[in-house]
C-alpha cells in the first residue's frame, strides 16, 4: 500500500484507487473537551475509482484514533464502578433500617 491513493472502499469492501472528490474539510468541532482542540479531524470526499461511489472519510492523527478506541474500555470500567457503588449503597441501607431504633431517654418522675 505504498500508493498514497489507494484506499479501502466501503462500497467495493477492498482496496481501490481512489481520489479525493471535494477539497478537505477541517473539523475541530468533534468535540468540546480543551484537551483534544489541537487535534485537527479532515472530513474528505472520496470518489473510487474502481465503482464509482462517493462517501465520506475522516482523517485523524493515529494517536486520537488510539484514545477513541479505548473509549469502551473505559466506559465499562466506569459501569463496573457504578454497579458495586449502587450495591454498597444498597447494603448501607439495608443495615441502617436492619439497625434498632434507639428509645429517648425519659426522665424518672
Amino acid at each position: 500500500m505504498s500508493e498514497p491513493h489507494v484506499r479501502w472502499c466501503p462500497h467495493c469492501r477492498r482496496l481501490t484507487q481512489n481520489a479525493i472528490a471535494a477539497p478537505p474539510a477541517y473539523d475541530a468541532r468533534w468535540s468540546d473537551d480543551p484537551a483534544f482542540e489541537s487535534q485537527r479531524v479532515a472530513r474528505l470526499k472520496r470518489y473510487c475509482g474502481a465503482c464509482g461511489e462517493i462517501w465520506e472519510a475522516v482523517e485523524a492523527p493515529a494517536s486520537l484514533m488510539d484514545d477513541l478506541l479505548e473509549l469502551p474500555a473505559q466506559l465499562e470500567d466506569a459501569r463496573r464502578q457504578l454497579a458495586m457503588l449502587r450495591l454498597l449503597l444498597a447494603r448501607d441501607r439495608q443495615n441502617a433500617e436492619e439497625s434498632p431504633a434507639t428509645l429517648p431517654l425519659r426522665r424518672a418522675a
